[in-house]
C-alpha cells in the first residue's frame, strides 16, 4: 500500500513485490542478503570513483596498484576471496557431531 501511495503507480508495487520475492528466494536458499544490499548501495559510487581515477591517470590502469598500500589491499582481498570457502569447509569438517573439536 505504501509503494502505491507514494506515486500512485502500479510499477512501484510491482518493484516492491519483485524485491520481496528476491529476498524470499535468498533466504530460502541460504544466501546472504548483505552483500547484495552493499553492492546496490555502494556500486554506483564505486563506479564513479573508478571512472574518475582512470580519467586522472589518462586511462592507465597501472595507477590502481602502483602504491604499496594498494598492493597489500589487493593481496588481502584475493586471499579472503580464494580461501574463505576452504576455511569454512575445514572448520565444519573438524567438528564432531555435537560441536566438539576432532583432532585430525
Amino acid at each position: 500500500m505504501g509503494a502505491y501511495a507514494l506515486n500512485t503507480s502500479i510499477f512501484d508495487v510491482q518493484v516492491a513485490i519483485a524485491i520481496g520475492i528476491l529476498g524470499f528466494l535468498f533466504r530460502r536458499f541460504g544466501m546472504p542478503i548483505t552483500p547484495l544490499i552493499l553492492g546496490l548501495i555502494l556500486g554506483p559510487n564505486l563506479e564513479l570513483q573508478f571512472r574518475r581515477a582512470l580519467q586522472i591517470s589518462a586511462g592507465d590502469y597501472g595507477t590502481l596498484w602502483a602504491s604499496p598500500l594498494s598492493k597489500i589491499l589487493y593481496l588481502v582481498l584475493i586471499h579472503c576471496t580464494l580461501y574463505s570457502n576452504y576455511y569454512s569447509h575445514h572448520a565444519q569438517s573438524s567438528q564432531g557431531c555435537c560441536g566438539e573439536i576432532v583432532d585430525d
